[in-house]
């Protein structure tokens, strides 16, 4: 076996070890990805959802923005957090775990008191629709929104 066979077998093992070595955890958002599955989805408050236009385009690059509510301490004083995600090339969102975040900054979630909206540069929210059924507001919740083009001289008033 010569050298020149030597390298064309040694170099798509290497290429396959380093794939194999590096996807070790995954993460979404900076959030550990598959930890999700170790807390009950009644636990969690995550929203996921769409973003299109009135025409039914998805938009890429919309920052999704969430705020939440919660208690604090014995005297039960109120704390926001509040934080974002960008959709996808399909338009296309997931938030992290709100709950956790909340519980991590040591406060006590009111689901009820959760906004999540929209916002992209040109465009305003048209409509938010709920897709999620019931009255749960944990687990996994689905929110669409569709945004509308504003003209220009509403967008320089802004």
């Amino acid at each position: 076996m010569g050298l020149e066979n030597t390298a064309k077998f040694a170099l798509p093992v290497l290429a396959l070890a380093g794939c194999l070595l590096s996807s070790a955890d995954g993460y979404a958002d900076g959030d550990d990805y598959f930890a999700i599955a170790n807390v009950p989805l009644d636990h969690q408050l995550i929203y996921t959802g769409a973003v299109k236009d009135e025409d039914g385009n998805y938009l890429e690059g919309v920052l999704v923005r969430w705020q939440a509510t919660g208690s604090t301490g014995p005297e039960g004083e109120e704390h926001t957090s509040t934080a974002g995600t960008w959709t996808d090339v399909l338009g296309r969102f997931r938030t992290l775990d709100i709950a956790r975040v909340v519980a991590r900054e040591g406060a006590e979630l009111d689901p009820m008191r959760v906004e999540v909206s929209a916002e992209k540069p040109g465009y305003e929210i048209a409509r938010r629709l709920r897709r999620t059924l019931g009255r749960e507001f944990m687990g996994l919740q689905q929110v669409d929104f569709v945004m509308r083009k504003v003209a220009r001289d509403e967008a320089q008033q802004e």
